[in-house]
């Protein structure tokens, strides 16, 4: 496929799939591929002993005791699963080793440039480090049997290899020269570079990480002998291990083989029989390294199997002198299964040549013994291998320092420098000189770093350009590739900073404060300036000294890609530059004042010239201006610039405001730090007014956050704005704000949804403010991404809570289109005044920027504009309500809407049953309703007969507009089998009702436990499941429905996530709703099993839609469908989108798509999705594109196994196909065990 994959994705309205965390696509760091992986039963991992070997019971050789480790693992904090202390009780608990090693990828921790010094592996800059650390060292304290350590993985992505480092305080990330997925590493540390680093501290010990395979072995080259002391280990993980290993010996390399399960999954040990023989003083960690370094261990690819071996009395991995000229050689094998058996043992020498082979008599616990005639330069190692084919290989003795034809890396002399240097001084270069052993000079290089990448050197020094540290790094390379390198760090003074240098980076922006008399400033500096200050002035003043000084506060360090130095490649040219973000928060201004402010290095200066100026808060009703996207990646300022139009004639229209809010996607690549240079430069930083903006998509993206340890969100946009810190635990990217008689409430739509809306209603019930308003990047009302994946459920979940609290206006972004609807009871458009009043209005702000999209077509549009026209608007306070008008850049209305309230109205908002109880109820009410109601709620038994319990409460409405939550004095017991309804009458004593009695939730028969599953017996059990969408359902009878609508399982706020088994039943005649999906189930994120869907006959304007499913993350098993099913685009004939997995499932329907993608079992595959054991019979067919028997589109890992196309058609335009109809441009699925009949007719082949 030659379209590009932005193209490919816009077909499917995939929103953005390529900057997906490619965590969540189930891949691994180092592109790992576990595929091949042996699975072994528990039986052949568990060894004799089952925990780690008691002391006294261990062996004992040569003064060393034996221990089994494993110290190459992964967990959450990177690629991997669980956290550290997980994956450390699992070894403890189920492992057969006494070391335990973690030992997570460098380019997935939360922060990945800022520790490459650090002295305090318990306060770094990254939490994750310092976690990984304090959780060993906790489980350390309380583990008699299991020592656990942790490491780093360094990793490369231009297949140079991977290293592990132990023993460290400090860590890097490998530079990222050919990467892209992952975070980003800073540019010097190349393979030679980060050696050197390993030398600079003797604590550190290194490993040369799985050489043999795909990820790079290093060439073995860059020997010095300094490097050569701190590589110590070499992990050979399987007999193809055997001639990588020789040459890395040859090389002139002194290693150990170690193995490690490099385990991504929770088998930490377990998955694997092999391991780490050790030979160790006693069992601590510093006895660990010390053999590490000693090179005293072995590998072993038997749980059970054991060596000793001794060399004139030394242990393996020694280094005897030079002049040795005979080798005692003693060994012992043992395996402790009595149905073991050696077979061969060969010790080899240099270029892998046999030097002697024993003859062992076959059995489990052998001894064998020679002598061999050495000289300087050999070496020689052990390989036993086992009837099974089992190997143990031993670490090599040496004679003497250097191994014969060892090729070593020039010899490098640096002269020393100065170890501080201050901001803006030249520094000369030192000195280098180089030598090589084969008589050739060496090419010596000499380059410049700080935090930024590459610093310009010339004439022979450079200038101290920032507060970072600055490393001159010198490599000297032979003819044959071989680096050695020094570095030199130079870290700069502190004790007189210079704005100059202090505030260089990007710019700065006044931002919305809590409340109308606050204002928030941030500004980016390097990580090592840790105080600053900052003023702000009357713009009409000049005296600083009655200027408002506040000291900098809620600090924090993030990371941008920077570029660092020119390339040809984008990915090869940039560097991980951290920041520390300073936040400075003004309180009591006065109102609608206009400020300058500046920037100082202490609280008496030296100070900036005055940075920007804003306009201060208040309590005013000032017009709130509102922005769409501006999302530009072109660097073209003219595009930028259509911003501050759009603005500057909305502000013409509308003067007098102090405040603009902007919707997200402020730039398009968070990431990239060039973008944040343009919209500072070109837009914010002559920007007069407070912002309060928000994190959308593009905000996201380039965002390496990858922090598992705090629940805080978006670490670049939280470093560039302060925002109100009174927002939910997923930070400042979800906060709120008062502007005169409007409460504006922001999320982040990106993350954890649900914890920002309970967040929302303590929010808006706390607010008394008269208008209500909500706003985030996505609009759920909006067009081309308002059916994106989980966009179904994420809508019905905001209407919902906007709903319930009375939410006047909710203005989103994302979309690049004007809509307007006003939404009433959740799925309806507003007709009538009435309607309008009662309901939310949902607006989707245009473009305010250069991109545009063509509006998608919901049963919601009302008021649409679509032209290709940026934009922006006012939002003000009037006698009629809440107004709103937003204009072209030429001043044309795109449209002008006043949202008023309801008069006179009230009603109950909520009662939602949680954990089985009930805590009380929300009401909403407006000036003009009844003062006073009663409400009940009475627990009835499953056949309503008897009162179980009742909660009775007399309310004082409050007519606030914003929901009124009246809390029981003792929550009501509601278990599945009660029958819950409430009552609002005028007052106790009359019982005059008010409202009709609501339903709060049936009983239902069974626990809905696995042992005892709800029984489904007639639709209207089946329509009860959403009071239990987390229950196990078993359903009794076929159920013949008559045709009639009915509403989706798992539909709105609901989406299953329990145990559905059809025990074989079918459901048939079923029709859903108009303005929903198709299937029987709209959202499965639980197991469907057993279950059919027959003679279905569904035709729907939807998209995304399936007979069984329309969106599946979920398990389906052993189900099937039959009938047809057409839909607008992405149909499927048992689903529309699957991330989850499906097997063991069959389709006989006919599907059509009226647009693209259509599938025989499942439309949409994405990332992460098996489909296996499947097969369709049915005519499948897309009036475009994208087209196949079993599924429609695929991408990167999209699982396809042993699937059937016995289809009867398969056609489309373009790009049909028997099995896959295509992939995305350049992903690769994961296919096998494919067959189709020759007798289908398949209009193009193509994938």
């Amino acid at each position: 496929d030659s379209d590009s994959q932005e193209a490919a994705a816009q077909d499917i309205q995939v929103p953005e799939a390529e900057e997906q965390d490619p965590r969540a696509q189930g891949r691994t760091a180092g592109e790992h591929d576990h595929s091949d992986d042996e699975e072994f039963a528990e039986s052949e991992v568990t060894p004799r002993i089952t925990v780690a070997e008691e002391d006294a019971d261990r062996s004992q050789h040569l003064g060393k005791q034996h221990f089994r480790a494993e110290i190459h693992s992964h967990t959450a904090i990177s690629d991997g699963v669980q956290l550290p202390t997980e994956a450390m009780e699992h070894v403890a608990e189920n492992g057969n080793v006494d070391f335990f090693g973690v030992t997570d990828h460098d380019v997935v921790f939360d922060l990945r440039n800022a520790d490459a010094f650090t002295e305090d592996r318990y306060a770094s800059h990254s939490d994750e480090w310092s976690y990984s650390h304090e959780a060993a060292d906790t489980f350390n304290e309380s583990s008699d049997h299991l020592k656990a350590l942790v490491g780093e993985e360094v990793t490369w992505y231009n297949s140079s290899g991977h290293m592990n480092i132990f023993n460290a305080d400090w860590f890097v990330t490998a530079k990222s020269e050919g990467g892209g997925d992952w975070g980003t590493g800073h540019l010097m540390w190349d393979v030679p570079t980060v050696m050197a680093r390993v030398a600079m501290d003797p604590d550190a010990i290194a490993q040369f990480n799985h050489p043999a395979t795909n990820h790079g072995h290093f060439g073995f080259g860059h020997l010095t002998p300094e490097v050569d002391e701190q590589i110590p280990l070499f992990e050979y993980q399987s007999p193809d291990y055997h001639d990588h290993f020789v040459k890395a010996l040859d090389a002139g390399w002194h290693l150990a083989p170690v193995w490690s399960g490099d385990e991504h999954n929770a088998t930490w040990v377990t998955g694997n029989p092999a391991h780490t023989g050790v030979w160790a003083a006693e069992h601590s960690l510093d006895s660990l390294y010390q053999a590490m370094r000693e090179r005293s261990m072995y590998t072993t690819f038997d749980v059970d199997a054991a060596l000793q071996m001794g060399v004139n009395g030394e242990q393996m991995g020694s280094i005897l002198p030079g002049d040795t000229s005979e080798l005692e050689i003693d060994i012992e094998l043992d395996d402790a299964s009595d149905d073991a058996s050696f077979e061969t043992a060969v010790l080899y020498t240099n270029g892998g040549e046999v030097a002697h082979e024993f003859n062992p008599e076959s059995g489990n616990q052998i001894s064998l013994n020679t002598t061999l005639e050495v000289e300087d330069g050999d070496y020689y190692w052990l390989k036993a291998t086992q009837a099974d084919g089992d190997e143990i290989i031993s670490s090599p003795v040496w004679i003497g320092e250097t191994t014969r034809g060892a090729n070593y890396a020039p010899e490098l002399d640096v002269a020393e420098t100065a170890e501080t240097a201050a901001y803006g001084e030249r520094i000369n270069l030192p000195d280098a000189q180089a030598t090589d052993d084969s008589g050739v000079d060496p090419t010596i290089e000499t380059t410049v770093y700080d935090a930024a990448g590459e610093v310009a050197a010339s004439e022979g020094g450079f200038e101290i350009s920032s507060y970072s540290d600055h490393f001159i790094v010198t490599h000297a390379t032979d003819d044959e590739g071989n680096t050695a390198a020094d570095i030199k760090r130079l870290q700069v003074s502190q004790d007189q900073l210079d704005p100059e240098g202090v505030f260089q980076y990007f710019g700065s922006t006044a931002t919305v404060g809590e409340t109308g008399d606050q204002t928030g400033l941030s500004v980016n500096t390097d990580v090592e300036v840790t105080e600053t200050w900052a003023q702000a002035l009357p713009a009409d003043s000049s005296d600083w000294s009655e200027a408002v000084t506040v000291k900098s506060e809620a600090e924090q360090v993030f990371e941008v890609d920077t570029i660092g130095t020119e390339a040809e490649e984008y990915q090869d040219s940039i560097t991980g530059q951290p920041l520390r973000s300073h936040e400075f928060t003004f309180d009591g201004l006065e109102e609608n004042q206009r400020y300058q402010y500046r920037f100082g290095v202490s609280q008496d200066g030296d100070w900036t010239e005055p940075q920007g100026e804003f306009t201060s808060g208040g309590d005013d009703n000032a017009p709130l201006y509102v922005m769409g996207d501006l999302q530009v990646n072109s660097g073209d300022q003219s595009e930028h610039e259509l911003f501050n139009a759009a603005l500057t004639e909305v502000r013409d229209q509308k003067p007098g405001g102090h405040t603009v809010l902007q919707v997200g996607d402020f730039v398009d690549n968070a990431g990239r730090g060039q973008y944040w240079e343009q919209l500072y430069d070109w837009v914010l930083d002559d920007l007069d007014l407070r912002l309060a903006t928000m994190v959308g998509n593009h905000e996201v993206y380039g965002d390496k956050e990858f922090n598992e340890i705090s629940p805080e969100r978006n670490a670049i946009f939280r470093g560039m704005f302060n925002h109100p810190k009174n927002g939910s635990e997923i930070g400042e990217s979800n906060y709120s704000f008062d502007h005169g008689d409007i409460h504006v409430s922001v999320l982040n739509s990106n993350y954890d949804l649900q914890t920002q809306l309970d967040w929302l209603i303590e929010d808006m019930r706390a607010t008394d403010k008269q208008h209500k308003v909500v706003t985030g990047h996505f609009s759920y009302y909006g067009g081309g991404h308002a059916d994106d994946a989980g966009m179904a459920t994420d809508r019905a979940l905001v209407t919902e809570a906007l709903d319930q609290l009375g939410v006047d206006l909710y203005i989103g972004g994302h979309d690049h289109v004007y809509k307007r609807s006003t939404i009433i009871d959740a799925d309806s458009l507003a007709e009538t005044a009435e309607e309008e009043a009662a309901g939310t209005t949902y607006v989707t702000m245009g473009s305010s920027g250069p991109k545009f999209y063509e509006n998608q077509e919901f049963w919601w549009d009302d008021i649409v504009y679509d032209e290709n026209n940026p934009m922006g608007a006012a939002l003000e306070v009037t006698d009629d309500g809440l107004a709103m008008t937003t204009y072209t850049t030429d001043g044309d209305v795109v449209d002008e809407f006043v949202v008023d309230q309801p008069e006179g109205a009230w009603d109950v908002s909520s009662a939602k049953i949680a954990d089985q109880q009930l805590d009380g109820v929300g009401l909403l009410s407006y000036p003009g309703a009844r003062d006073e109601v009663t409400v009940a709620v009475a627990a009835y038994d499953y056949d309503e007969e008897e009162l179980v319990d009742l909660r009775v409460e007399d309310v004082q409405l409050n007519h606030r507009g914003t929901e009124q939550f009246v809390e029981f004095e003792k929550p009501l017991d509601l278990p599945t089998s009660v029958t819950a309804k409430l009552f609002v009458w005028d007052e106790l004593g009359s019982g005059v009702p008010l409202r009709e009695p609501i339903e709060l939730r049936p009983g239902m028969l069974g626990e809905g436990t696995a042992e005892d599953p709800f029984e489904l017996r007639t639709w209207q059990d089946i329509e009860n499941i959403r009071w239990n969408p987390d229950g196990h359902y078993k359903l009794m009878d076929d159920l013949e429905l008559d045709g009639s609508a009915r509403a989706q399982i798992g539909s709105g706020t609901t989406p299953f996530t329990g145990v559905f088994d059809g025990q074989g039943h079918s459901i048939s005649g079923y029709q859903p709703v108009d303005n929903g999906g198709a299937g029987l189930f709209a959202v499965n994120h639980g197991t469907i099993r057993n279950l059919a869907v027959e003679d279905a006959d569904v035709d729907t304007s939807a998209d995304t839609v399936g007979l069984l499913v329309d969106f599946n993350s979920g398990a389906i098993e052993n189900s099937w469908t039959s009938g047809a099913i057409a839909g607008a685009s992405r149909v499927g004939g048992v689903v529309g989108d699957s991330t989850g997995s499906i097997t063991d499932t069959y389709s006989t329907a006919d599907v059509r798509s009226r647009s693209t993608e259509a599938g025989g079992v499942v439309a949409v595959a994405i990332e992460g999705s098996t489909t296996q054991r499947v097969y369709s019979t049915g005519n499948v067919t897309s009036d475009t594109r994208n087209v196949g028997g079993i599924i429609g589109y695929g991408y990167e890992g999209t699982g396809l196994h042993n699937a059937i196309s016995l289809n009867e058609s398969v056609t489309a335009p373009s790009y049909a196909h028997a099995m896959l109809g295509r992939v995305r441009s350049g992903d690769n699925p994961d296919l096998g065990g494919l067959l189709a009949s020759d007798a289908s007719y398949v209009s193009v082949g193509s994938l």
